[in-house]
């Protein structure tokens, strides 16, 4: 199955639905001109290790969309360690009025998402090369997001603290986790740096299965505290 036919596009159609998400066909187009894009950079630059068209369909893009229920259309929002443009470029392809910054160190991923973000077509969409360390020093970002997604970082404690000086005063992070990340909350509690956040954080978790393969995955939610 190649990722530009119209069977691959059928199949985010019907996986989709199966996550109670409605991916249009001009949306699961969209998403297979990055596919195709990707694997050609792939042959090329080290961008993903994942080859595989049904792989690429379930673990890169149906997986990026489990997180859609946490974001809302117009928000603005930093997609760190985005590496070739996940979760942040299929929720920017589902909800086009996202105002989305993608953040990577590696220059070779930011060229491949800029690439990629001029080709598909989709507007206010900022790449940029930067490590997250560096960019929370850049006034234009610090507390000026909605939403802070990642899905490459490990660990609750090192998440809140990159995500932390991006987020508005009601802002939220959404954390993909693997299965073999098995929430780190017990574990990490014993660690000072996040017992510290954790009185200022709810953490909320809420575990999927993807279709097709059935691998179990987990969202971390993390909001800011209510004052009292």
């Amino acid at each position: 199955m190649d990722v530009n036919s119209d069977r691959w596009m059928q199949l985010l159609i019907d996986a989709g639905a199966q996550m109670q998400v409605t991916v249009e066909e001009h949306q699961a187009r969209m998403m297979a001109q990055h596919a195709q894009m990707l694997l050609a950079w792939n042959k090329k630059t080290n961008l993903t290790a994942i080859v595989d068209p049904i792989e690429i369909a379930v673990k890169h893009y149906l997986d990026s969309l489990a997180g859609l229920s946490y974001i809302k259309s117009g928000n603005r929002v930093l997609d760190m360690g985005t590496g070739a443009g996940f979760p942040g470029l299929p929720l920017k392809i589902m909800l086009p009025g996202l105002s989305l910054v993608l953040a990577d160190s590696s220059r070779k991923k930011i060229s491949f998402i800029k690439h990629a973000v001029r080709t598909i077509g989709l507007k206010d969409v900022e790449p940029l090369q930067a490590r997250v360390e560096q960019l929370a020093q850049n006034e234009r970002f610090r507390s000026g997001f909605d939403v802070v997604t990642c899905r490459a970082l490990k660990g609750i404690d090192q998440i809140i603290k990159w995500a932390l000086p991006f987020l508005s005063p009601n802002g939220r992070i959404v954390a993909y986790k693997a299965a073999k990340e098995i929430i780190e909350t017990t574990a990490s509690k014993e660690n000072s740096t996040f017992g510290a956040y954790a009185r200022q954080f709810k953490i909320q978790s809420v575990e999927y299965h993807l279709p097709i393969n059935k691998a179990f995955r987990r969202i971390l939610i993390i909001q800011p505290k209510a004052k009292e």
